[in-house]
């Protein structure tokens, strides 16, 4: 089983994808804030975002998301 975590994430890498949106207001970490598209982001695993982001996770789905509240970046 570690062989296969190994071989998914130092070999394969796979990416990970998501859209970002500026001018997201300060409010509850941008959650269901109002925003504006900027761009897609692409990422590999164990990449990190830039400073500034600040790491939450949805408590219903459990889904990941980040928002830097310096820029307003979702």
């Amino acid at each position: 089983m570690l062989l296969k975590y190994f071989i998914i994430l130092h070999i394969i890498k796979p990416a990970f994808y998501g859209r970002i949106c500026k001018e997201v207001p300060d409010v509850n970490n941008g959650f269901y804030q109002t925003g504006v598209f900027s761009k897609f982001w692409v990422t590999k695993i164990g990449k990190q975002l830039d400073p500034g982001y600040a790491y939450y996770r949805d408590n219903i789905s459990k889904a990941p998301y980040a928002y830097n509240k310096e820029k307003g970046y979702f």
